[in-house]
């Protein structure tokens, strides 16, 4: 698997690619807004979806970008701009890029409450922070990795270059000559502030 794949999708790395390549980022979604009457439906919205899946607007593409995330390949209806069933996604669009769309899941038990439906988002879900993140699967394994083990892939990955490549690592941190060297202290930085918290969080996931 690619650096670059296990890079996207940590939440820190949202506004710092590595390539122009089309994306397959963390999405943020929100329970806040479920609404507290019993329902048979979790309607969440989608969140950071990336410019390039807006940009084209049809459902085929909307559809093939979510199979690629285990969480969302699970919903039942997303909304749509016309009220015919094969319409196309009705996306809102952030002034800073990417967008996000209303997104809604069956729930197993029909008719659920507010507190069945959150548990339900967090099973489609990930946690890193106080957020919930929808990850892309890793191939071959059709499953989204615990994001501590995105954090070990990269931090690992860098350090072995560090390591045993300095001359290659110095050029890559070099902020006049290298376009990698920002993200790469932006992640680094970040790391300080996010694992270790989130490794606190899996020891009690794991232990509970």
């Amino acid at each position: 698997m690619r650096l670059e794949d296990v890079w996207d999708m940590l939440p820190v790395n949202l506004e710092y690619p590595l390539t122009d390549r089309n994306r397959y980022t963390a999405l943020y979604t929100d329970d806040r807004g479920i609404h507290s009457d019993p329902h048979p439906l979790l309607h969440v919205p989608v969140c950071d979806i990336p410019d390039w899946v807006i940009d084209n607007g049809g459902r085929e593409t909307a559809d093939a970008f979510f199979a690629k995330y285990p969480g969302l390949a699970q919903h039942h209806e997303y909304v749509r701009r016309t009220p015919q069933p094969d319409g196309p996604p009705d996306f809102t669009r952030y002034d800073h890029g990417g967008g996000e769309l209303r997104v809604s899941w069956l729930m197993p038990q029909g008719h659920a409450l507010v507190d069945e439906r959150r548990e339900h988002l967090r099973g489609l879900t990930r946690s890193h922070g106080r957020s919930r993140w929808f990850l892309p699967a890793i191939p071959p394994t059709g499953r989204e990795p615990h994001l501590l083990m995105a954090w070990w892939s990269i931090i690992y990955t860098l350090s072995m270059l560090a390591r045993y490549e300095p001359a290659g690592w110095a050029g890559l941190i070099s902020v006049d000559n290298n376009h990698l060297a920002v993200p790469i202290e932006s992640l680094l930085k970040r790391a300080i502030d996010f694992l270790p918290a989130l490794i606190a969080s899996t020891l009690e996931e794991v232990s509970g």
